[in-house]
């Protein structure tokens, strides 16, 4: 689980680093839009992590060897 909060976290922060190096270079994105955008982003990681984890029983329920 440590592991998907520190790659969630990383992405997390490329999100919000390309949303400010684009704000910078003209692109116009409102602090709502920023919000929503970082939203989006961590509920989509919530749900792969989720999916993909092995104690939940959703998604992929085989174990690896």
């Amino acid at each position: 689980m440590t592991k998907l909060v520190a790659s969630a976290s990383v992405i997390l922060g490329l999100v919000t680093s390309l949303l400010t190096l684009a704000s910078a270079f003209g692109l116009h994105i409102t602090p709502d839009q920023h919000t929503a955008i970082q939203g989006v982003i961590a509920a989509a990681l919530t749900v792969l992590g989720l999916w993909f984890h092995p104690d939940v029983p959703v998604g992929t329920t085989e174990e690896k060897p």
